[in-house]
């Protein structure tokens, strides 16, 4: 196989598919390798940001809008009037 040394060497899963073209690895360890690295990408991501927006909050899910003064969220109820 051609070593490719351009921007698609930087896509999530081109490593593993290139391994899962040539045989090397079967598509449940190409699907279990892609998912790996998309979290490792995601947490990354998620670190920087947090270090980036130093004033910001962070929310996990709707429960916590209800704790922020001055943030509420909408719910089926208020969408329909």
């Amino acid at each position: 196989g051609r070593n490719y040394a351009g921007p698609l060497d930087k896509v999530i899963g081109f490593h593993e598919i290139k391994l899962f073209q040539n045989g090397s690895i079967d598509k449940n360890r190409l699907l279990e390798l892609m998912t790996i690295k998309t979290r490792q990408y995601a947490k990354r991501q998620s670190t920087w940001f947090r270090h980036q927006l130093t004033d910001a909050i962070f929310i996990q899910n709707y429960s916590e809008i209800e704790g922020i003064e001055g943030l509420h969220h909408e719910t089926q109820s208020t969408k329909s009037n």
